[in-house]
């Protein structure tokens, strides 16, 4: 078995297509900089995006990434929201 050769940023930018409706770019560490006055001071050029999945299939991975919190997750999720 052993460790996956995926790194953290390799997966979180497959979980992050689906969620942004098929839509895949280069993730981007800081995407602006602004100074105390609201100017802007720096801005990434790197927005480039491009149509990885169908919308479709998007929604339906949505869809699916969903169901893990229906049953136990939810009702847990509710028993920690009511004990605050």
């Amino acid at each position: 078995m052993g460790s996956s050769d995926v790194s953290l940023l390799e997966l979180v930018n497959a979980y992050c297509t689906p969620v942004n409706d098929g839509k895949a770019h280069e993730p981007v560490l800081v995407a602006r900089i602004l100074d105390r006055d609201g100017n802007e001071i720096y801005n990434s050029a790197n927005r480039e995006e491009s149509q990885a999945l169908p919308i479709k299939s998007a929604f339906f991975v949505q869809q699916l990434l969903q169901g893990g919190m229906h049953g136990t997750s939810s009702a847990l999720y509710r028993f920690v929201s009511s004990m605050r």
